[in-house]
This record gives structure tokens, sequence and C-alpha cells, in this order.
């Protein structure tokens, strides 16, 4: 019979291999951060994924330092600047999917959401 405390040991991962920068609180080295972010915004062209799935696996850093890495890896927001890109993070984490779009459309080169009524024009 297994006790838990083998089965534990039987599936833990060795220290190296371990992946302690997705842990809270842990930025990892600077470096790999920025391999990693730029891997994710390759990898997913929705803005929004792509900004949750940063968020969501770099805890530990700093949002104006995703902000920046963002800014420069992801397409969607190569024409905004660092502080604009903060605000859809910001807005991401504070009102999700919504708060993103909000913040974003309100950016200089944001998409307009098409208007439900096409007969009226937009602000």
């Amino acid at each position: 019979m297994i006790t838990e405390a083998h089965a534990a040991d039987e599936t833990a991962l060795p220290a190296d291999e371990a992946p302690h920068w997705l842990l809270p609180r842990q930025a990892g080295r600077p470096v790999e951060c920025l391999r990693r972010i730029q891997w994710i915004c390759q990898e997913v062209p929705d803005l929004f994924e792509a900004v949750l799935l940063i968020c969501a696996t770099h805890q530990g850093v700093p949002r104006a330092s995703l902000a920046a890495a963002i800014q420069r890896y992801h397409p969607a927001v190569a024409g905004l600047g660092v502080d604009d890109v903060q605000g859809l993070v910001n807005g991401l984490l504070n009102g999700g999917r919504d708060g993103l779009e909000a913040v974003h459309r309100s950016r200089k080169n944001g998409a307009r959401r098409q208007s439900p009524m096409p007969f009226l024009r937009p602000d």
C-alpha cells in the first residue's frame, strides 16, 4: 500500500524542472520572463487572451514591466504607448474582457466596436 507521503514523492517534479516562476509573487529572471512573454504574444493573437495569460503566469512581475513587454511584442498594441498598455492590463485585471475592450477603444489606435444600429454615427 502506498502512503500519501510516498505518492507525493513520486509525483513531485525535480527541483530543476519545477516551474517556480508560476507561483504567486515569483517573478523569475527578466530574460526568461521576456522570452515567455514574447512567445505568448506570438502564439496568442487575441489581445484579451494574451494579456490574461501573461498576467496569470507572471503574477510577480510589476504591471508596468508587463505592459512594456506586451507593448514590445504584441502586434495589436504596437502603436500604443506603455502607459496605454498598462491601462489595458489594469482594465483587464479590474474589469475582465469588457474592461480591456473599453480601455482599448478609448485609446488613439484602438478599434471601435460596431454600432448595433448602423444608421447612427459613432461619436
